[in-house]
């Protein structure tokens, strides 16, 4: 699920919904990968790059590629 900076607000309830435990989780502002999400993109000099939840993702049972971890410019 995608949550735009817009809707962040419901970054947190998604997050802790036990139905949507193994949905990967995206968002796009700053500070969200601390309210839940498991990817964050972030613009880095006019480029998207993104950080990433690496304990989240293990705890909520969500598949990621060593590859994925390997791109991320911060890495939870």
């Amino acid at each position: 699920i995608f949550v735009s900076e817009q809707s962040s607000g419901m970054l947190h309830a998604l997050s802790i919904n036990q139905k949507l435990k193994s949905v990967l989780l995206i968002s796009e502002e700053s500070g969200s990968i601390k309210q839940g999400a498991h990817i964050n993109l972030i613009n880095i000099s006019g480029k998207m790059r993104f950080e990433i939840n690496e304990t989240l993702l293990k705890q909520n049972g969500v598949l990621f590629s060593k590859e994925i971890s390997s791109l991320a410019v911060k890495i939870y």
